[in-house]
Parts: C-alpha cells; structure tokens; sequence
C-alpha cells in the first residue's frame, strides 16, 4: 500500500497559487505534473508558509552540496543557522501583518 495523504508547503505565495488552482491553463512542465498528481486520489494539502516563518529551513536549502542529491546528515549545526534557531526559540523582533 503506497502513500494516502500527502502535505507539501512552499513559501512562495506564487507557486501555491500556480497548482492550487484547478481550472487554469499551467504552461510549465513541472506545474502540469504536480496539477497531474493532485487529481489522482489521494489527500493533498498544499500550505503557504511565509519565509519569516521558515528561515531555517530556507537556509539550511542554501547550504552548498554535492550534485549526487544524497542525503546529507549534519554532525553539527551550521553556524549560518544558529541565530535562526535562537529567533525560532525566543521569537522573531517583529511580526508579519499579512
């Protein structure tokens, strides 16, 4: 038995909108497959997190690696990523009015 539910979120308000949509003309290769696989039967969600809200996630995605696309196990945090963490922990100084 393979996979029922699935949830993906992006933090590019745009590419939500480009395969959330149903009925709308999608030129890109990579937006027909993904609008393919959300008409098969499965449960998909499709979520926008802004890029404030996932900053780590984001940075440690920017991080320089192989060109295998292994995966990659830190042994130690990024010291790039530890004052992010620290926001994650204590909050961000600002809030985002959307």
């Amino acid at each position: 038995m393979g996979a029922e539910r699935l949830q993906t979120q992006y933090d590019c308000k745009h590419a939500i909108d480009l395969v959330a949509t149903v009925y709308v003309v999608r030129p890109l290769p990579l937006v027909q497959a993904i609008a393919s696989l959300r008409s098969c039967a499965w449960c998909i969600v499709v979520s926008w997190v802004p890029r404030e809200c996932n900053m780590v996630a984001d940075s440690l995605s920017r991080l320089p690696t192989s060109q295998s696309f292994e995966l990659m196990i830190l042994d130690e945090v990024p010291q790039s990523i530890v004052p992010l963490l620290d926001r994650d922990i204590n909050g961000p100084p600002y809030s985002r009015l959307v």
